[in-house]
């Protein structure tokens, strides 16, 4: 139940980056009675001089438990697994370029990218006639070609630089030797260049015909020079306009990377750092912290068990510290939740997760951490569909390719084929069209002709033959 069946550790291995001390920890034990009194007193006013000169946000930060991150891994923002890309014809300024940085996108994501050249000769050979035009029927079209892909259409809208120079005057002053100061106002000359980048990019299935709304990425990039001159008709040397093309290139397509790819979320988790007892026995926190996931799950599994016995929250008088109880139960079904979340186990863990809640219904920290895990969960049922969805495809795909094999080398036509139509009296012109307008394969050996000739098939029939 509490194994790691999957591996949700990505974030986790960075936990010794949220190794943030709190001031109180939860011990659960037997409370002692002896001096009590003169603890609590001293406790209560040191909280209350520490709420008197802290803001409210920072002191309870200060109190609150550490967190740990978690990933939560979106999927692909069009619901779609891509294996295979084509893309239409690019328009507007720099066009090429984007494309090219796409490209690069989906061969560094094991993505077959087809360039349209290839597309065109592929529909050729299959007398398809393609102008560049999508909708859904041409869509269907081409996926049964070339099989389950998606087809991109980039219009670059906006691609221009923007280069503007500025001056301001300077008092400037100096000290020689002699202790006398030279003053002068100097001339620095801005030169601020900004680039900016809209892209429209639409999406077709070319497997289901579906054609999403094209959705329009706006990014721009700034940099600017300064320098001392003479006059204001003097301009420093510009910023690189290459270099911020290439740094806005970049930032569109970190855009444009979520629509086809699963992308991730971090979510920082709380994680209450309990120990069963105060004689230095370790948390489920301790274990996690040094990374060891199976000793944290299993000493979180502990205090759950040992949350339940109500005999670790009876006093001397044998009264039972319910609050102490609940909070403590609440804590060990939360931070067991939490590991089953981290490890990727969410029903095990929303599991545990609504339990805590139940005994403390109003904790923020629960309420939040179930919220992320319910998030999780959706979003990895969500991938999978997306994957079965694409397999299912890709092998609908291969069975059509196959009947259509199939299918074509039923309709090649041989020497039997025009044997018939010759013994049916089909008239000559009609068998030369069928022999131009079909796939052939004709055996033209010496016996076969003599076998034509026999059967009464013309001789300019024969003779067309000879050429397929």
């Amino acid at each position: 139940m509490y194994q790691n069946s999957k591996t949700n550790r990505n974030a986790a291995e960075n936990v010794g980056a949220m190794e943030r001390e709190t001031i109180s920890e939860n011990h659960v034990s037997s409370r002692k009675t002896t001096g009590v009194g003169r603890k609590s007193k001293k406790m209560l006013l040191t909280l209350l001089f520490m709420t008197l000169i802290l803001p409210n946000s920072a002191f309870a930060q200060l109190f609150a438990p550490p967190t740990i991150p978690v990933t939560l891994t979106h999927p692909p923002m069009l619901g779609l697994k891509v294996d295979k890309i084509v893309f239409n014809q690019a328009t507007g300024e720099c066009a090429d370029q984007v494309v090219n940085e796409l490209i690069s996108l989906f061969v560094s994501n094991n993505v077959t990218v087809m360039d349209r050249d290839n597309l065109t000769a592929i529909l050729r050979e299959q007398n398809f006639s393609y102008s560049g035009y999508i909708d859904q029927t041409t869509a269907l079209s081409i996926g049964k070609i070339i099989g389950p892909s998606a087809m991109i259409t980039v219009k670059v809208l906006a691609c221009q630089p923007d280069l503007r120079y500025s001056y301001k005057n300077v008092e400037r002053n100096e000290k020689d030797k002699a202790g006398n100061v030279r003053k002068w106002t100097a001339i620095i000359s801005y030169a601020t260049l900004k680039v900016n980048l809209k892209v429209s990019i639409q999406t077709v299935d070319l497997t289901t015909g579906r054609i999403f709304a094209a959705k329009v990425f706006d990014t721009s990039q700034t940099a600017t020079t300064q320098g001392e001159v003479q006059s204001e008709k003097e301009k420093v040397v510009p910023p690189d306009d290459y270099e911020l093309r290439e740094k806005a290139f970049r930032v569109l397509i970190q855009q444009v990377k979520p629509l086809y790819f699963p992308w991730i979320e971090m979510v920082s988790v709380p994680f209450f750092k309990d120990k069963i007892d105060e004689k230095g026995s370790k948390s489920a926190w301790d274990a996690l912290n040094v990374r060891n996931y199976e000793g944290a799950i299993d000493l979180a599994k502990q205090y759950w068990e040992w949350s339940q016995d109500e005999n670790n929250f009876t006093n001397k008088k044998g009264v039972v510290d319910e609050k102490d109880r609940v909070k403590s139960l609440s804590h060990a079904n939360y931070n067991l939740g939490t590991l089953c979340f981290i490890l990727g186990n969410y029903d095990t863990a929303l599991q545990h997760l609504r339990e805590a809640q139940k005994l403390l219904p109003l904790d923020k920290y629960i309420a939040n951490t179930i919220n992320d895990c319910t998030k999780a969960k959706l979003f990895e049922e969500e991938n999978q569909r997306i994957d079965h969805r694409s397999a299912a495809e890709i092998a609908k795909s291969e069975q059509q390719v196959q009947q259509a094999q199939q299918l074509a080398a039923t309709k090649v036509l041989k020497n039997a084929d025009i044997i018939d139509l010759t013994k049916s009296k089909m008239p000559k012109s009609v068998i030369l069209q069928k022999i131009n307008s079909s796939q052939c394969s004709f055996d033209t050996s010496t016996a076969a002709l003599i076998e034509l000739s026999k059967a009464g098939v013309d001789e300019e029939v024969i003779a067309l033959m000879l050429t397929k």
